[in-house]
């Protein structure tokens, strides 16, 4: 498995697509939103366009108005009585387009009509429309009731004051005239014609600047964008890469684990069944079943040698139920007890080096008393080894607590309390540790395997609790064991808490410096 992590990469093509999507994606985005920009500038400046000429136009017709309007109204209020022909030829119409060349003179006015406020046209500067009846014009009645009226258009021929002008851009609009103010009635209507082309020139100008800018800045945006995608995706690839190793080394510490933990059953088991003979063979001998040993000096290293199985058998037990709970093949069989008599007997179970040490053991229960279900050999055995390293690490003759507490929620939490050495918050990292040894206690005067607090770590797990270690250099050490109510049997579906990373965390007491240790599986 470990091989197939490190040895199958990612194929380099795989690498950037990423990049490759999101240069294609964010290409078509900024593409779009430099088209939507360009098209509102333009739109926007030929709308600026169209008022500004649309004004002057109605300026240049109220200056007009206001000039050569009282010369001409007569002869525009009564033309329509007349045909087209007859007023072409008119000397008024001579003279009105006499007054307008002279009025568009220096003013970029190229053409005029004239209409009376029926839609009659009495006059234009292309001769040929003269006579022409506007009347029903949407364009004309929409002037008149103060509609804006404003055209713009290309054309590539245009007749003008002073003759035929080529590609032109022609802005046109109808001013109402009235000679009697704002408010005052229609007498007539002007069709002004003007030459917007440098204007025209001038917003294309503007636009193909902006075109320019609009571009180096979708390029910079564009460049920049796929620069950081780019990294990003090159740090995702290294941080896939470290992935892969560090999921490639978690395999291959766990078959090595599993490797070891296998090795250790097996050897455990090879070793239990020579050694059962030792301890068998050496107790016949220790106990003179088939005759008396003549020199003592035999029976003495008799004894050891069976001290010494006797030891090393249980140093077997205690690794082989280790490994079974780390692979939590370990055999459950809960039942309802009672936990001050499970208590009782664990100080029973104790009571050779109880004596020994001249200890002082009391059994303290608080809360409503009540039967949990539980496996009750695996409950004594971390009892047991509880009580063994509280006697162990405490000063002769000094008193340990087994406190039962029943009242906190739904748990059930057992405290063994010593007063003997302590540790700090290191010493139990370390305590905590499969055969770790703290260092204050390799002087030999707190001999052991380093196998108890591990082993009752993990078959607290088993059992669905936790183990809880609070201890102060020389002031002691409190273990709470915290029990559900149910533990669940053999086979069932595990807890949420056998599946928390098996790391042990310590934090820090509120008061004076203490260490901490919470451990559950």
């Amino acid at each position: 498995m470990s091989d197939h992590f490190e040895r199958a990469p990612i194929p380099r093509a795989g690498y950037f697509r990423l990049t490759f999507n999101f240069a294609l994606g964010a290409a078509a985005v900024l593409i779009v939103a430099a088209l939507v920009v360009i098209l509102a500038n333009d739109s926007g400046r030929r709308t600026q366009l169209t008022a500004l000429a649309a004004e002057n136009n109605s300026n240049f017709i109220r200056s007009f108005t206001n000039t050569l309007w009282q010369r001409h109204r007569a002869f525009v209020a009564s033309a329509h009585q007349q045909g087209a022909e007859a007023i072409r030829s008119l000397p008024q119409t001579a003279a009105l387009a006499g007054d307008l060349a002279d009025q568009a003179r220096g003013v970029p006015v190229l053409k005029v009509n004239i209409y009376d406020p029926r839609g009659f046209t009495v006059f234009s500067s292309d001769r040929s429309r003269i006579g022409v009846d506007h009347g029903r014009d949407p364009h004309f009645l929409g002037a008149l009731a103060g509609n804006d009226t404003a055209d713009l258009q290309f054309h590539r021929s245009f007749d003008t004051f002073e003759g035929v002008v080529a590609n032109r851009w022609v802005l046109s609009n109808l001013v109402p005239i009235r000679a009697q103010g704002p408010n005052g009635p229609v007498e007539g209507m002007a069709e002004v014609f003007r030459d917007v082309t440098p204007m025209v020139a001038g917003v294309e100008a503007l636009k193909r600047r902006d075109l320019v800018v609009i571009a180096v800045a979708f390029v910079l945006t564009f460049l920049a964008l796929v620069f950081f995608v780019w990294t990003f995706q090159k740090i995702m690839r290294g941080e896939h890469d470290a992935n892969l190793r560090l999921t490639a080394r978690i395999w291959r510490l766990k078959s090595a684990n599993d490797a070891k933990n296998e090795f250790l059953a097996h050897m455990g088991h090879e070793l239990r069944t020579p050694l059962n003979s030792i301890i068998g063979f050496a107790q016949l001998i220790r106990d003179e079943i088939r005759g008396p040993l003549d020199n003592p000096h035999y029976k003495s290293y008799i004894v050891d040698i069976y001290n010494s199985g006797q030891n090393l058998l249980l140093m077997i037990e205690d690794v082989l139920d280790l490994v079974k709970a780390e692979n939590r093949k370990m055999d459950v069989a809960p039942r309802t007890l009672d936990l001050s008599e499970a208590a009782r007997r664990a100080v029973r179970a104790a009571a050779a080096p109880l004596k020994q040490s001249g200890h002082n053991i009391e059994v303290t229960t608080s809360g409503p008393p009540r039967q949990i279900e539980t496996d009750p050999d695996i409950l004594r055995r971390i009892m047991v080894n509880l009580l063994s390293n509280a006697i162990k690490f405490s000063p002769p003759g000094s008193r340990i607590d087994i406190a039962i507490d029943q009242q906190s929620g739904d748990d059930t939490r057992i405290r063994v309390i010593d007063r003997g050495i302590g540790m700090s918050e290191g010493e139990i990292l370390i305590a905590c540790t499969p055969f770790g040894q703290v260092e204050n206690n390799q002087d030999g005067a707190h001999p052991g395997k380093g196998l108890g607090l591990p082993l009752c770590q993990k078959l607290a797990e088993v059992l669905g609790g936790a183990l809880e270690i609070e201890s102060r250099p020389g002031e002691g050490t409190v273990v709470t064991l915290v029990l559900p109510d149910r533990t669940p049997a053999a086979g069932a579906a595990p807890t949420e808490t056998e599946h928390a990373d098996d790391a042990v965390q310590p934090t820090s007491a509120h008061a004076q410096p203490a260490s901490r240790l919470s451990m559950a599986g």
